[in-house]
């Protein structure tokens, strides 16, 4: 099969991860790939990896710049077609389907094919408007929960939903988790791993941690994006610079393995979210989390003793953070109990073999194609 994946990519956040991950998958089982992107920033780990996994890319001049995103379409209008129109795909799978470009996408699409909506974050809304003309060229919706999945059908209920969360960036052979020697006296870190962004609560949790007492305790954050200056100025109008420090983020498996092996708790106290990969990466690792309850989030935390979703309140973040630093030090969080509901729940190849299936098999669950050629 030949398969376009399309949509805007901001950098490592978890669709673009996902992206990479289903690529490689999809791949590995004799599938090619196309990546056709308007917008597509370069330290974005799917476009470093195109060429190392022998995926054909479709860029434009202007695919780095924000601003310019009508003339990177134009460009797309009038160049793309010379390609797609010889190599035909069998599957679209589209992060935007608001757009008339998915129309345009899809005119080069093979007459059994099909256009699948990755809805990854929010859940979707009552009101949220698809234009008729647009919503008549998707066969189907993926998601990422069940909770997403019923959102998705209460606003579209014709168009047919299937929920698998998302792929991880996980090692495939994945160390147990070891326990701290002597968790009552050692420095505990406290880390945030994500995008610096208002949404991901990074300002919040620099105002809750101005307010704790901890002793013993270190705030690191690890991730990219444009509120990074401003983090750090508001670090020091605090005077934390000795209390928090901030770390650019990491790209492989690897790093991101080297990362959750020095710290023992993850926060994200996120205003708005959809079903966070990190919070899986953070299980799979065997560390346990406090996450805000927006969302999907609270999915991870059914029957799951090793991790905390909170209200977005401050003060409840706050509450959560001591409690869980002294579950810790008592020795009440168990990495290994943590990393086996991981298995149990969300394993790399359970996930993989549902989203085989989803794209090789989309005629099962997916409307018909609507088109012809």
């Amino acid at each position: 099969m030949r398969i376009l994946l399309t949509g805007p990519l901001y950098g490592a956040g978890g669709r673009e991860t996902h992206f990479l991950h289903l690529s490689r998958l999809l791949v590995a089982n004799g599938h090619e790939i196309v990546l056709a992107c308007r917008y597509a920033d370069r330290k974005t780990p799917l476009v470093q990896s195109c060429k190392e996994l022998g995926m054909k890319c479709l860029s434009t001049p202007f695919d780095r710049l924000h601003e310019s995103y009508r003339l990177s379409s134009a460009f797309a209008f009038v160049l793309w077609p010379f390609y797609l129109a010889r190599y035909r795909v069998d599957i679209i799978i589209t992060l935007e389907p608001h757009s008339r470009f998915l129309q345009f996408l899809s005119l080069f699409l093979q007459s059994s094919g099909y256009v699948l909506f990755l809805r990854a974050g929010l859940p979707t809304q009552p009101s949220e408007y698809i234009s008729p003309a647009v919503l008549a060229r998707l066969n189907g919706v993926l998601v990422e929960t069940p909770l997403q999945a019923a959102a998705s059908l209460t606003a579209h209920p014709k168009l047919p939903t299937r929920a698998i969360p998302l792929l991880g960036n996980i090692m495939p052979i994945i160390p147990s988790r070891k326990r701290r020697s002597n968790p009552v006296q050692e420095t505990l870190c406290v880390a945030f791993l994500g995008r610096y962004d208002k949404k991901k609560g990074v300002h919040r949790l620099i105002e809750i941690w101005s307010k704790l007492n901890q002793p013993n305790v270190q705030l690191k954050f690890f991730g990219h994006g444009s509120e990074k200056s401003t983090l750090l100025d508001s670090i020091t109008q605090k005077g934390l610079e000795n209390h928090i420090e901030v770390n650019d983020g990491w790209t492989t498996s690897e790093e991101l393995a080297g990362i959750m092996e020095k710290i023992d708790l993850l926060i994200l106290p996120s205003e708005e979210e959809g079903f966070p990969v990190i919070l899986m990466e953070s299980m799979a690792y065997g560390v346990p989390f406090i996450a805000t309850d927006v969302g999907a989030v609270r999915t991870y935390a059914e029957a799951n003793p090793d991790v905390r979703v909170v209200p977005l309140d401050n003060s409840q973040i706050a509450m959560a953070i001591e409690e869980m630093v002294q579950a810790i030090r008592n020795g009440q969080i168990d990495g290994q109990r943590l990393q086996r509901y991981y298995q149990e729940h969300y394993a790399y190849e359970k996930l993989a073999a549902q989203w085989l299936d989803a794209i090789e098999h989309a005629e099962i669950w997916a409307n018909k194609p609507h088109r012809a050629t």
